[in-house]
């Protein structure tokens, strides 16, 4: 693997190539690499464009998935204060510190969302497929490359895809309104932009990766704080 030989795949200009000089520095060649192989078993011709689109869309996505990922951590470490100890004698650097895989396994936690009947909540293989999801945030993996992500149930279809473990993972937000402002912002994230600086090439993001979740999934969300 070279980056002599990638960069003789693709038939770009000069202005093209100080890009890809630019963003292999930033993402490295195995990315580059995946990204192309994407775009090929897919019969789409892996332009300079499209992948540098591509990069920029999956960065998107792990943006929004951080901000709510987060909003969810601090909703389960939340839930454990409020719930388990007086303030008196809590020590507030083992819940503020505990790694979220840990958070997830706590008894007030499984207590609180075994008691949810709209979702399976308490599924191992969901809460183990949240915890992947996070983590592949939290290291800035590709995700739309990624195939390690884990299983889990969405309205009783097991699946591994991206979409699913996004979807399965708004399901753990508090509130229908917090889900929804997370549905719309997936959803805009493939929108073409302003060019913001002199890096970014034409957008020209494929059709099949587009991830858009419909709003009427919120039907069956019945969430509160």
């Amino acid at each position: 693997m070279d980056i002599n030989n990638l960069l003789k795949e693709f038939n770009i200009t000069a202005y093209q190539k100080e890009c890809f000089n630019y963003y292999i520095k930033l993402r490295g060649i195995i990315d580059h690499y995946q990204i192309k192989e994407l775009l090929e078993s897919h019969k789409v011709i892996p332009r300079y464009e499209t992948i540098s689109s591509t990069f920029r869309y999956d960065k998107r996505i792990r943006r929004i998935l951080f901000k709510y990922i987060t909003i969810i951590e601090e909703y389960f470490r939340s839930h454990i204060i409020n719930n388990e100890y007086q303030v008196d004698r809590y020590d507030s650097n083992y819940i503020t510190t505990i790694l979220f895989s840990k958070l997830v396994k706590h008894n007030k936690i499984k207590s609180f969302l075994s008691n949810k009947k709209t979702f399976n909540y308490h599924s191992t293989k969901n809460l183990k497929a949240l915890v992947t999801l996070r983590n592949k945030v939290m290291h800035s993996n590709l995700l739309i490359t990624n195939k390690n992500l884990e299983e889990c149930r969405i309205n009783q279809k097991k699946s591994s895809c991206l979409i699913d473990n996004i979807i399965n993972m708004m399901f753990y937000l508090p509130t229908n309104e917090i889900a929804l402002s997370f549905i719309r912002e997936i959803n805009i994230a493939s929108k073409k932009e302003i060019k913001k600086h002199q890096m970014q090439l034409e957008w020209d993001l494929p059709s099949f990766l587009v991830i858009s979740i419909d709003e009427s999934i919120l039907k069956s969300f019945h969430n509160k704080i």
